[in-house]
This record gives C-alpha cells, structure tokens and sequence, in this order.
C-alpha cells in the first residue's frame, strides 16, 4: 500500500467530502441529462440553455475536483521543507509549485513560494489577520517586521515573527507554539489537519544544540533564539516566517470561538451496506432505462375510451387521469388533490389546494370523457389526448385537452416509471385558462 493513502488526509474533511458529493452529482446530472432531455422539452424549458450551463458547470467541477486534492499533495512535498497548506494560501500558486515539484524541480517550486511571500502579500495577509482577536495587540510589531522584511533586513524581522507566533499560541492555548508535543489541530480545517499545524510545528521546534554557519532554509526556532544557526539571515526564511504565521489564522479564529473539536453531533458516516444499496439501486434503474420502450397502445382496445378508475391497469398513467376525472365529476376535490404534483401538495395545505381546484372547476360540471391517444413521451412521462364533454352557463362545451402525467416519488422527484414507491401525477392540473 502506498504511505500516503495510509496518512490521514485533508481530503477526508467534512466541507471537501461535502465538494466531493456536489461534484459527484454534477458528474450524474452531465450523464443523465441525455434521458431527461424530453422531459424537459415536454415542458418547453429551454434545452439549449440548460444543457450549455449543465456543460460550464461540468468543466468548473472538474477544475474543482483537481484543486480539491491540491492541499494534501502539498503538505506531502513541502510540509518537511517548512511549507504548509493554509486557508488563506492562493490556491492556484499552490498548484503550480506542487506541479513543478512533482515534474522534478522541488526547488524552483520553493523559489516561486518564496516569489509569492512578497511585502505587498504579507501586508494583506497581515490586515486579514485581524480578524484574531488575540493578534490585534501583536500588529505593531508585525508592522514593523515587514518593514524590515520590505529592506530585506531578514536578520531583524524572522525573530520578531517568531515570537508574535509563539505568543498567540499561548494566548489561545496556554503553551506556546514551540512547545512539544503542542496541538494545533483543528476541526474541518486545512492548516489545522494533523498534517499541517502540528507537523510545521515540531520540524519549527527541532533542537539545533551545534553552531551551524551555513545558510539555512527552516526557521528553526530554537537555534536561532539561541545563536546557533547563524545563517537565518535570507528571504526563504522569512517568507516560511511569515507562512507560519498566517497559517496559523484559522485555527485561532476556531479556538476564539471554541470550534476547535466541531459540532457536539455530526451525521454519522454511510455504511457499507447503504453505499451498496445505493449501488444497487442505481443499477437497477439503469437497467429499468435501458429496458424500457413507449407501449404500443391502442384505445379501446387494450383499455376502455372511457369507465371507472378500476376498470384501467392498476398505477398506470391512464388510471390516475380517471381517477382525476371522477373525482372532478363528483365534486370530491380534496381527493383531486391527490392527483397533484408533489412540488405543489408539498408546500401547503389539502384544504387550500382543494379550494383552489373548486373554484377552477365547479363551474364545469364534466359529463363524460373520452381518451383519444395515449403517447409515452419518455420513461417517466405520458401524454394522454382526452376529449372532455361538460356543462357550462348552460351550455354542452366538448375540449380537447393534452393532460402531462409524470411519474415521481413523495418528495416530487422523477422516477423511472415502475419503480417501487412511485405514482403519476398530472402536472397541468389547471386544465383551463383562468
């Protein structure tokens, strides 16, 4: 098994998994739209449209699912270099040095971070900062670091960073960010994951007990308080500084707001056995799509013209249209509602819907009907062409009326007609102009 696919991995944060499943369904919805594509005609939607911005979100999805595994494989190149990942880190610079790193070139990839720490960055980031509570007291001397750090007076800036990281820890945490064994981790955060914070800090806090003249490129705390690294003094040394320090802004705007260990209750994880019955089921709706073809009907023939709701096929579309039909003819519009899409009976009350169906059709008194064709526009969709005879002002009125039937389960979903825990609705169930 490779090593890192046994570390724990910033991928596995709550809000990534949460990106993940959203990328996963737009993934589903670019290769499903091809069979939902007449339903939405049916419904003159505009095709084109949808299907041009289903496409842009496709390809900003895939954009986002590569940049969501850009965290873990920078903390994996450069977190023993003194690098890590931060909630404030630009995204996009973090790709390329961690595509130039893997193409090879690991230093020319910390040149470019370093490029990226310039004093016109720090100062933003230092103004953002401020959102600490505990920083605000530090902000003076950070100034001052950075003009240091802007005259490239590195020498005098590094220590005084050092020590404004040192103490906002302690502030937080009552032990200092050099500490040992200190934990700085954080729920759902990307510089508070286990392989950020806590792992900069114990490579920060290395104990460098022999004088080492050469140049280094780690801000080893603890030989340079104590005059033991003495070639501290360069701009890859500060700007790893100043990394440190903004990395550290989440987890202390989470520990402010004691958010540190995350919500009391989380959803517990899906098990095994639901993700297989999801699979499952999955495979048998494809396998419902795939076997599924418009009837052959023929009125009258393979069901009657006109007659009670028993009379036609149990759950078909036909049967819900007679039982729409009926209850119209016998004025029980509170069981008409039934009839009704569930995007409609799920936002309000039977008894205001069965009011509404009342005063559109009470005026109609429905004599007979007759079902003329029965077209099954796609798996989840019937039209049914239906001659209407009523009464009206004491007048005999004969219509012709296209009714929509789509087949859905309890919360207005489209189903693949024959699935379990589904049934029609009609959906232009206002039949005449107002």
């Amino acid at each position: 098994m490779d090593e890192n696919t046994q570390k724990p991995r910033i991928q596995n944060n709550p809000s990534i998994k949460k990106a993940e499943q959203q990328i996963k369904l737009i993934k589903a919805a670019k290769r499903g739209f091809p069979y939902v594509k007449p339903i939405f005609k049916l419904l003159k939607a505009d095709v084109p449209g949808i299907e041009s911005t289903l496409n842009n979100t496709f390809e900003k999805a895939k954009s986002m699912e590569l940049m969501l595994t850009i965290p873990d494989r920078f903390n994996d190149l450069f977190s023993t270099r003194g690098w890590i990942f931060y909630e404030m880190m630009n995204v996009e610079i973090a790709r390329k040095a961690v595509e130039k790193a893997e193409g090879g070139d690991i230093e020319g990839a910390e040149n470019d971070l370093v490029d990226y720490f310039n004093p016109e960055m720090v100062e933003v980031h230092l103004g953002f900062m401020n959102a600490v509570k505990a920083f605000r007291p530090r902000i003076i001397l950070a100034r001052k670091a950075l003009t240091d750090y802007r005259e490239e007076r590195y020498h005098a800036c590094v220590p005084v960073i050092l020590a404004q990281l040192d103490g906002l820890v302690n502030d937080l945490n009552n032990v200092g960010f050099f500490a040992k064994g200190v934990d700085l981790t954080a729920w759902d955060s990307l510089a508070g994951h286990s392989s950020g914070l806590s792992a900069l800090a114990q490579i920060l806090a290395a104990k460098r007990t022999t004088i080492n003249t050469g140049k280094i490129s780690i801000p080893y705390r603890h030989g340079i308080q104590h005059g033991m690294d003495l070639g501290y003094d360069n701009k890859m040394v500060a700007a790893k500084t100043w990394a440190a320090l903004f990395a550290i802004r989440d987890w202390a705007i989470k520990a402010e707001k004691g958010e540190l260990k995350g919500p009391k209750e989380t959803k517990p994880p899906t098990s095994f056995r639901e993700v297989l019955n999801q699979l499952k089921e999955n495979e048998a709706d494809k396998a419902r799509l795939e076997s599924w073809e418009p009837r052959v009907i023929q009125t009258g023939k393979d069901f009657p013209t006109s007659g009670e709701p028993e009379e036609y096929v149990e759950g078909s579309p036909e049967q819900e249209l007679a039982k729409y039909l009926y209850n119209w003819k016998t004025k029980r519009y509170g069981l008409m509602v039934g009839s009704l899409p569930k995007r409609i009976t799920n936002k309000t009350t039977t008894g205001k819907l069965a009011g509404e169906l009342k005063t559109h059709y009470s005026t109609k008194n429905i004599k007979s009907f007759e079902i003329l064709t029965v077209t099954d526009n796609a798996a989840a969709v019937t039209t049914i062409k239906t001659k209407l005879i009523y009464e009206e002002d004491s007048k005999t009125i004969e219509n012709i009326i296209d009714f929509r039937l789509l087949y859905e389960d309890q919360s207005g979903k489209t189903m693949i007609r024959g699935k379990p825990g589904g049934n029609w609705v009609i959906y232009n169930y206002l039949v005449f102009n107002p």
